[in-house]
């Protein structure tokens, strides 16, 4: 027996708990079990199938993060051994220049956050949103875990490996295409391409400020989001290109404390169990509320914060009374936030 799927269900605050889908394999009699037991499918094997390459020149992967490490991966398990470029940096020296970033400022163009091993995905903490319905996302998270990552992931509805081992997983699958035959070109920006009868013959690349020429008939881009130089060139010779349609959310942040006290506490009281680590605490309903007024425009904005309690309309006359006199103070030649000084006689 093993864990297939682990997830929790919060719809009802009294009765949460996991949900959990198991893998078992019987020795025998397995149609008589499938009749007796309940919620039992028979599950059939998983494999992905890598094909064999034909032949022909090495393709070339233009990027290095998540779609392009991957792309190079099964090619060379397919025993492609394919050449990839990449504009940035390795993980251990891109840590480097991240962490520099972060503490002085100084920001290195060609590797930083967007650019280097491990694309952007690298320092997001390794949140994997793949797919579930996906057949082949159990390929990608195989081999995460053949490359060191947590064995977790396999059945966690919402996996992530975490930035420190994510590091050590991408190092671990570069070694792999390399040691299959293939290559790995590090600070190597593509600058364009060759072709010949509507064919792409080669691929023109610039390292250390001398341009090589590397032939192959089959370029994978996978430049991400941030390759502005690359997406002009493209656009330059005449490729049609598509834009992506995306989605612009925001992000609200919680103590962790506070969430405890909302979700469990009411738990706990049902159950009759003992507090525990809010037994000292003051029950959550008694606490007072506080409200973080960012700003609030317009008449009908005023209006519901007068249903909401004086207090808060008085903090929220204050904000305005000093934005107003921030706005008059500001009235002439224009700013870069948008206001205008008073210009002189």
């Amino acid at each position: 027996v093993s864990l297939f799927r682990r997830s929790v269900d919060a719809r009802k605050k009294e009765q949460m708990h996991f949900i959990c889908t198991l893998d078992a394999e019987v020795a025998a009699n397995e149609n008589a079990l499938l009749k007796k037991a309940k919620n039992a499918v028979r599950a059939a094997p998983y494999r992905y199938n890598i094909p064999q390459w034909r032949g022909g020149a090495q393709p070339v992967v233009v990027g290095f993060g998540p779609a392009g490490m991957f792309a190079a991966l099964v090619l060379a398990q397919s025993g492609a051994c394919p050449i990839v470029v990449e504009r940035g940096k390795d993980v251990d020296s891109r840590t480097a220049d991240v962490d520099r970033f972060w503490l002085t400022g100084k920001l290195d163009t060609t590797s930083n956050v967007q650019f280097g091993e491990g694309g952007a995905g690298t320092f997001s903490d390794g949140k994997l949103n793949t797919g579930t319905k996906d057949s082949r996302q159990r390929k990608v998270l195989d081999e995460f875990v053949a490359h060191g990552a947590p064995e977790e992931i396999l059945y966690n509805a919402k996996p992530h490996i975490g930035t420190d081992k994510l590091k050590l997983t991408v190092r671990q699958i570069r070694e792999e295409i390399i040691s299959r035959g293939g290559k790995v070109l590090f600070e190597t920006k593509l600058t364009g391409f060759e072709q010949k009868d509507d064919r792409v013959c080669a691929a023109i690349v610039e390292h250390n400020g001398k341009t090589e020429r590397i032939e192959t008939d089959s370029l994978l881009l996978a430049v991400g989001h941030s390759a502005r130089d690359t997406f002009e060139m493209l656009c330059n010779k005449g490729l049609p290109m598509e834009a992506k349609p995306f989605s612009v959310g925001a992000r609200i942040e919680h103590l962790r404390e506070e969430i405890d006290r909302a979700q469990v506490r009411r738990v706990l009281q049902s159950s009759g169990a003992r507090r525990g680590f809010l037994q000292n605490e003051r029950p959550y309903q008694k606490r007072k509320r506080r409200l973080y007024l960012l700003h609030v425009s317009g008449r009908k904005g005023r209006q519901r914060l007068q249903r909401r309690g004086q207090a808060v309309h008085q903090r929220h006359e204050r904000v305005c009374a000093r934005r107003d006199k921030l706005q008059r103070r500001a009235a002439g030649e224009r700013f870069s936030c948008g206001f205008r000084r008073r210009r002189s006689a």
